[in-house]
């Protein structure tokens, strides 16, 4: 992985290992309020805006509709 000159990476090389092994060991994955916020906000990010097309064009039609029949 590293290349070793005089044994300067050992450490280096000691470390990454047992970062890895750490990793590894960490199945449970714990949500906390941050969390739910930020999905919150990502799902208004991404249902608004459809939301928001269906209302104005259900405004647009209802608009059109009173012009046409000629009710104010």
């Amino acid at each position: 992985m590293l290349k070793k000159q005089h044994g300067h990476y050992d450490h280096i090389e000691k470390q990454y290992k047992s970062e890895l092994e750490s990793d590894v060991s960490k199945d449970e994955i714990q949500f906390d309020w941050s969390d739910t916020l930020a999905f919150t906000i990502a799902t208004f990010q991404v249902i608004f805006p459809y939301a928001l097309a269906l209302a104005g064009s259900y405004a647009v039609i209802m608009l059109l509709f009173s012009l046409l029949l000629g009710r104010n």
